[in-house]
């Protein structure tokens, strides 16, 4: 609907759904993000458009921990099935939405603790995903994206607190398998520019130890 006060009411009432149901079925979260979907899509006005990506990603840290990662991939399935058909105009909101629900896949990890398993978890999502090295299905537009912002939106859920906690290099895991496996230029001079040579700066040469360890076991 067009509607934003119908809309909103069903937003909301989705969020306290989706927190209490915890048998979704795969093809049930494909019917739900193509909804959602194109309930983004007939949002109009930036602020609307940004309220309900809020929403929409924030679901992330409300829907039960057994059914979070089929959440979060069903999202990016059907980002990718869907994403060549956003016309021009629509491209900024649905961005915003990337990043957006990049930033609350961050944040997921961070309530639980950056637990390694749930860490692994979401990589392997992220790598046989949108971040795929090689997949046809994915469209390099989205692969770019995720490259330009990855890094800082970790940056931003990551407290100076508990930065020696954080399993960095396992949750950078999706890049290093970008590096080692696309043949597409482009993405390699990104992600070693946009990622690499930015933590480069910031941490030093001992970084590289991290970075050989990682290449040889992708």
């Amino acid at each position: 609907t067009t509607d934003k006060k119908t809309r909103d009411k069903a937003v909301k009432a989705l969020g306290k759904w989706v927190s209490k149901k915890k048998d979704f079925t795969y093809l049930e979260l494909m019917k739900l993000w193509k909804g959602l979907f194109y309930c983004m899509w007939m949002s109009d006005k930036p602020i609307v458009q940004q309220q309900l990506s809020e929403t929409l990603s924030s679901l992330i840290i409300k829907v039960p921990r057994e059914g979070v990662m089929n959440f979060i991939a069903a999202f990016w399935e059907t980002i990718c099935a869907e994403w060549h058909g956003i016309d021009r105009l629509r491209l900024d909101k649905f961005y915003f939405l990337l990043r957006r629900f990049l930033s609350y896949s961050f944040r997921m990890l961070k309530e639980n603790d950056w637990d390694l398993e749930t860490v692994e978890e979401y990589t392997s999502i992220m790598i046989n995903g949108p971040l795929n090295a090689t997949s046809t299905k994915v469209p390099d537009s989205i692969r770019f994206h995720l490259i330009e912002i990855y890094l800082d939106e970790l940056e931003k859920i990551v407290d100076v607190a508990d930065s020696g906690e954080v399993p960095t290099a396992h949750i950078l895991q999706p890049m290093f398998h970008l590096l080692a496996h696309t043949i597409n230029g482009k993405v390699f001079k990104m992600v070693a520019e946009e990622v690499f040579e930015t933590i480069l700066k910031k941490t030093g040469k001992h970084f590289f130890f991290f970075f050989f360890f990682f290449v040889s076991a992708v």
